[in-house]
């Protein structure tokens, strides 16, 4: 089953790492924070900040035919989700994709049990 979230893209900036975009988004109720580092090549000119994304998410693989009613998909990655933390009310998810990092923070727990994820996301039009 696909599980996906609205986000609205906060911030686009150059990472330090040479060829890496490193991006914000957040929900429209600012209860969801999601943070990446991408690789700039699959993602230069098809983003731009303001920009309405749906981050698709399940344990099962995703097929990128069934992301095309939902918009552009932009890219498909499986991340590892290497550490879960519940602080001060908000759930912190720390994942990684051949050392791409991402952090995803949540007031509510989105992510149950599973230690790798298939991620998308897609751009919508």
């Amino acid at each position: 089953m696909l599980n996906h979230l609205r986000l609205t893209v906060k911030k686009i900036e150059r990472s330090p790492v040479s060829g890496i975009l490193s991006i914000s988004f957040l929900d429209e109720k600012g209860m969801i924070n999601l943070s990446g580092d991408f690789p700039m090549d699959f993602l230069k000119d098809k983003l731009s900040e303001g920009d309405s994304v749906e981050f698709v998410f399940s344990t099962d693989e995703i097929d990128i035919n069934e992301l095309k009613n939902l918009g552009l998909p932009l890219i498909v990655m499986e991340v590892l989700i290497f550490k879960k933390v519940r602080s001060e009310g908000e759930y912190r998810y720390y994942m990684s994709c051949y050392g791409l990092q991402f952090r995803l923070n949540s007031l509510e727990e989105i992510i149950k049990e599973a230690e790798k994820l298939n991620i998308a996301f897609v751009r919508v039009e």
